[in-house]
């Protein structure tokens, strides 16, 4: 048994607590869009964020290279490898580990 009040947040998809965050995103998303500088911060983020020539970053895992990657074909994201001397040309050919949109469409769930 704990004393802690805030335990009911630990259900993170539960009603009460998604209530909680929604109602904490409105009233942080309300002082942020009222600051000036914020449409063109998020204008500048977003551009970055759905950069078609963005430079991957390709973290060292063994022999391979891995990577979690998104974009707007891969919402959720997916999880691929290539070799080294694949990443160094133009085109690199990606193997998928983890597909995590197809997972979710075959599951059914977020």
């Amino acid at each position: 048994m704990t004393d802690d009040p805030f335990l009911w947040l630990e259900e993170m998809e539960g009603p009460g607590a998604l209530a909680w965050a929604r109602g904490e995103n409105e009233k942080t998303l309300g002082v942020l869009q009222s600051d000036p500088r914020y449409r063109p911060f998020y204008e500048q983020a977003l551009l970055i964020l759905q950069a078609k020539d963005r430079i991957a970053d390709v973290p060292s895992e063994g022999g391979g290279l891995e990577q979690f990657w998104r974009d707007e074909n891969q919402v959720r994201g997916v999880w691929r490898r290539t070799t080294r001397e694949s990443d160094r040309s133009q085109h690199p050919k990606w193997e998928t580990i983890l597909d995590v949109d197809a997972l979710a469409a075959a599951e059914n769930r977020n």
